[in-house]
Order: C-alpha cells, then sequence, then structure tokens
C-alpha cells in the first residue's frame, strides 16, 4: 500500500487535519512523562490510567499513575519488567522475575495489585515458558513459543495462525478493538494486518517496530532507519487503513525506542533510546 505523506509541520501544530479528505485527526502536543530516573519498556494499560516502564535492563518493575503522576516501585526482581501484562480489569499486572535455580536460569510468575502495590507469587520458579495473557485474559493475540504462528483467543476459544506462508518470524501482534482484524510485524518483510482467521493478508508499511491500534482502522508504528551498524533515525508514525495515509508525529531528531497505546482512550506513550517518556493523545472522527 503505497502511503501518502502529510507535512510534519502541520501535525506538530495539533491542528485538525484530514486524512485524504476521509477522516479528521486530532493529535494533543506531546508531554514528557517525569521519572525519578531513566525509564524504558513502556507499558500503557487498557484504560489508559497506569503506565509500566522498568530500567534499560528489565531489572525493577515501575508503575505510574496517568492521574497523579506518583511512581511506585512494584518490584524490584530481575527481569520484572520485560513484558508485564495487565489484568481483563486493569487492576492487576502479572509479570516475571528470573532466578538462578542448581545453576539453571528460572523464572517465577508474580502479580501486583496496581492501587495498593501488594505482590503476590502466583507461580513458582520453573523452566517452563509461561504465557501471562492466558492466566486471566479470555480474548488477546500472541506468538507462538518458536515466533512461527499467532496464538488467537478470543472468548476462551484458541485459533493458531500462520498467514504468511515462508515468514521467518511473527513478532508483536495484537487485536483491533473490534476483534476483527490482527496487527503484526514481519522481521524482513514488514508490517501487515489480516482477518483473525488468517485470510485478508494486507501489507500496511514497509517497516515498523512495535505496531499498535489506536483504532480499528488505524495504527502507530515506530519506524527506524540505520546505516548497516546502527539506527540513524526512529520516528513515531501514523498509518490510516483506510485512506492508505501516514504521517510522522515525532521529529528526526527525537530517536523512538518503543510505544504502547490505549485505544479505547487515544493515549500513546513512547520512550526515547535515552530513556525518556512522552505522552500523546490521538483522536480519529470518520
Amino acid at each position: 500500500m503505497e502511503m501518502k505523506k502529510f507535512l510534519l509541520s502541520v501535525v506538530a501544530l495539533c491542528a485538525a487535519i484530514v486524512f485524504a479528505g476521509a477522516a479528521e485527526l486530532s493529535i494533543s502536543p506531546s508531554v514528557q512523562i517525569l521519572t525519578p530516573a531513566e525509564a524504558h519498556h513502556p507499558v500503557l494499560s487498557p484504560d489508559g490510567a497506569t503506565l509500566l516502564f522498568s530500567t534499560e535492563n528489565h531489572e525493577g518493575l515501575y508503575s505510574y499513575d496517568m492521574a497523579t503522576k506518583n511512581v511506585t516501585l512494584l518490584d524490584e526482581g530481575v527481569a520484572a519488567g520485560f513484558e508485564p501484562v495487565f489484568s481483563a480489569d486493569c487492576k492487576k499486572v502479572y509479570y516475571q522475575t528470573a532466578e538462578m535455580v542448581d545453576g539453571l536460569l528460572c523464572r517465577d510468575v508474580r502479580s501486583a495489585e496496581v492501587k495498593s502495590g501488594k505482590v503476590k507469587k502466583v507461580r513458582k520458579a520453573s523452566r517452563e515458558d509461561v504465557n501471562l495473557q492466558a492466566i486471566e485474559g479470555k480474548t488477546y493475540a500472541s506468538t507462538s513459543a518458536s515466533l512461527k504462528s499467532i496464538i488467537i483467543t478470543i472468548d476462551g476459544k484458541t485459533t493458531e495462525i500462520a498467514p504468511i506462508e515462508d515468514a521467518h518470524s511473527y513478532l508483536w501482534p495484537s487485536l483491533s478493538p473490534d476483534r476483527r482484524k490482527v496487527l503484526f510485524n514481519e522481521p524482513f518483510k514488514g508490517v501487515f494486518i489480516c482477518n483473525i482467521d488468517g485470510t485478508g493478508l494486507e501489507k500496511v508499511a514497509e517497516r515498523g517496530d512495535y505496531p499498535s491500534w489506536i483504532s480499528d482502522n488505524a495504527f502507530v508504528a515506530v519506524e527506524s532507519k540505520d546505516d548497516g551498524y546502527q539506527v540513524t533515525t526512529s520516528v513515531l508514525k501514523l498509518y490510516d487503513l483506510e485512506t492508505g495515509s501516514s504521517a510522522s508525529l515525532t521529529h528526526e531528531n527525537l530517536r523512538v525506542a518503543e510505544l504502547t497505546t490505549a485505544p479505547n482512550t487515544g493515549d500513546v506513550v513512547y520512550s526515547t533510546v535515552e530513556g525518556e517518556l512522552y505522552r500523546t493523545n490521538i483522536m480519529i472522527i470518520r
């Protein structure tokens, strides 16, 4: 799909603009989220109320209340900040910590209450791979252990799809808010969407890390370029699936690292390579 670019200066002004005459787009200015130290690997709760983050090496898990701006250390364990998952009601967080047991690396499973910070061990340390989304969630998309397929669970019913015949791997799969589409990255081919049964495959971007839905027909992703040795530019981009339009939301001198979204509220939080966090809000009116 050929993407029609919009002027970055127009987007940066946060005025209402129109995607190819089909949608009114309103973007709030990016505001930095202040944290006591460097913050990496952001994870936003589905209701947009709580943000999780960690250190660069995933040591420790912190929560940030988006309303009060309070920061709480939930767990200082090793690897506690690696891909934590919110419960369906957003009241708890599930995560793992790592430890050596008889010379082998093992991981346990813990839960932390968002409001009180109370931590409970859910499963003792073991070598077993655990899908944290499956502990409580009934609707989600995740990759298989081999990364060679996408696991989709809707209302407790699970299916496995591999929409690209010669895919090297599938990364960052997620369900659209209406649960009809799957968005994912194939590291050597680009960003794709397909139906939840694997049909209707469509390439929507040449490249894009951490693709995340912002509505049923739009998503954001991190577009990076490199010189063969290191990343030279890395920007946050918005893609409109109905019109095939795209727009850069950050300047090239701000190196975006990862992102997370809450489609229900339109909130987007992204981190930078230097360990800063920024928040913006995107509203699309058809």
